[in-house]
């Protein structure tokens, strides 16, 4: 399933349970300075969460943000391995459910 799929599905989930919360996270490299990732890992986060509220009207309320700039990737991914730009989770009573997007998504 692509990523625009994912995140359809994910605004029918939170419509469909309002008690459902999602956490997003934006990421980035390091290939800039520190404080210019920091920005853009969390506009990404942002990017996705506006998406939700305004295509999928999806409560804002039901959505957190997090923007972990380069730190997290950098630890988690080899070289080789392709970038994270944003990663989506999704809870409810039955679990959590998670979903990634290259940095290469035309959102930001």
């Amino acid at each position: 399933m692509d990523f625009d799929a994912e995140l359809e599905s994910l605004a029918i989930r939170l419509s469909d349970d309002p008690e459902a919360k999602a956490l997003i996270e934006g990421h980035a490299d390091d290939s800039g300075a520190r404080g210019y990732n920091n920005t853009l890992s969390l506009e990404r986060a942002e990017a996705i969460k506006r998406r939700l509220v305004q295509q999928y009207a999806v409560n804002p309320d039901q959505i957190e943000l997090i923007g972990f700039g380069e730190d997290l990737p950098s630890k988690m991914h080899q070289k080789s391995s392709p970038k994270i730009g944003v990663r989506l989770f999704w809870s409810n009573n039955y679990g959590i459910t998670q979903v990634s997007a290259p940095c290469a998504t035309p959102w930001r």
